[in-house]
């Protein structure tokens, strides 16, 4: 038999640990709300507020909790928010780029991603001949 509540457990720190990661530039109060409304939303799996809270097991009662929860969701987003308005070098590199071992497979993927680069781009030539055609003999005929 499994353990459910070890489970659980495991899977609320999993959650925990990505809102900490996904909110670490933002106010205590900010990361408290990131916290509850990602946890309570995935566990409840609803979005309504009176679900979310249920599943929070907070010892406050249930109608001043959703108020704390409305009341931030109509502030907006946080000031801070991580918001990254240009992808830059340092953001790429971090990519990881996967290569395989075995050097011909990884050269057979390569060529055949090209060739279906060029065919793409052929047919894409071919279409905009065939939109010209049909403007000039068709639409536009005198």
């Amino acid at each position: 038999m499994a353990n459910f509540t070890s489970n659980t457990y495991t899977l609320k720190r999993k959650i925990l640990t990505f809102s900490n990661k996904i909110s670490k530039q933002l106010s205590k109060p900010d990361r408290k709300f990131t916290a509850d409304i990602t946890y309570g939303m995935l566990a409840s799996q609803s979005c309504l507020l009176t679900d979310v809270v249920d599943q929070l097991h907070e010892d406050s009662k249930k109608i001043n909790i959703v108020d704390r929860l409305s009341r931030h969701l109509d502030k907006g987003p946080p000031a801070k928010a991580a918001v990254i308005d240009e992808i830059d070098d340092t953001h790429i590199s971090k990519i990881p780029i996967p290569l395989l071992r075995n050097h011909d497979v990884q050269e057979k993927i390569n060529t055949l991603a090209l060739e279906a680069n060029k065919k793409r781009y052929e047919a894409y030539k071919l279409e905009q001949e065939a939109l010209e055609i049909m403007d000039k003999e068709v639409i536009y005929a005198k």
